[in-house]
């Protein structure tokens, strides 16, 4: 279902989020049933904005973007692209602003820094059962510490995002006070929900690197941070 239609917080473009996975099972052993809400460019498909950079507008300085050097996990001739198509076909109905009954992930694709604080406060307050959620916006979207994690890289990375207020969520080993993301012992998202920014008390969360991103990840865990 369509739940936002509007320009995009980070650069004005138009821009969608879209939810999917709100009924029936889920086959994401990882997440398990969980609201997938995705934001994309209204525009153009995914595959198209992720090769122009377009994809700034919901993607914002990811690092793991293909403009910065790729290392992304989602693959957006998949899912994304699948569901832009059948937004453009008028496929999913408006959202009717009824609440949620099972968690809702924020980002299964793009960053909750593109949309606007209201909407974001309006979803989360729509999410009784719990979300998770995860921005590489932190250093300019200080709202968001309260629903999102901040993705970060380094240890310093770590310590500054931290300072702004936010929970931390890495890739890579472990640092102090860190724990080890409970889905890596086979708890899902859905039954976990750890990752709901600095609404709960408890501890920074890493996970190893692993996948396309690993070799990046990496590279990015050695540079300097620049704040």
């Amino acid at each position: 279902m369509i739940l936002f239609e509007g320009t995009s917080y980070i650069d004005g473009k138009p821009i969608v989020a879209i939810a999917t996975g709100y009924k029936g099972k889920s086959s994401n052993r990882k997440t398990g049933a969980m609201v997938q809400v995705w934001v994309l460019r209204q525009d153009i498909p995914p595959t198209e904005a992720k090769k122009t950079g377009a994809d700034f507008s919901v993607c914002g300085d990811c690092p793991l973007r293909q403009a910065n050097g790729g290392g992304c996990y989602v693959n957006v001739g998949q899912a994304p692209l699948a569901i832009w198509r059948k937004y453009k076909r008028g496929g999913y109905p408006v959202w009717d602003k009824t609440a949620f009954d099972r968690p809702v992930r924020f980002g299964a694709y793009g960053d909750f820094a593109a949309l606007p604080p209201y909407f974001v406060a309006f979803l989360k307050a729509m999410s009784p059962a719990g979300y998770t959620g995860y921005t590489h916006g932190w250093r300019y979207r200080q709202d968001l510490a309260p629903v999102c994690m901040a993705s970060v890289h380094t240890i310093e990375e770590k310590e500054y995002a931290k300072s702004l207020g936010f929970r931390t969520f890495r890739t890579g080993n472990a640092g102090s006070g860190d724990i080890l993301c409970p889905s890596e012992t086979g708890i899902s998202c859905a039954q976990c929900k750890l990752c709901c920014g600095s609404s709960k008390k408890a501890k920074d969360i890493y996970i190893p690197a692993h996948g396309p991103a690993a070799k990046k990840v990496d590279a990015i865990s050695k540079m300097e941070v620049m704040s």
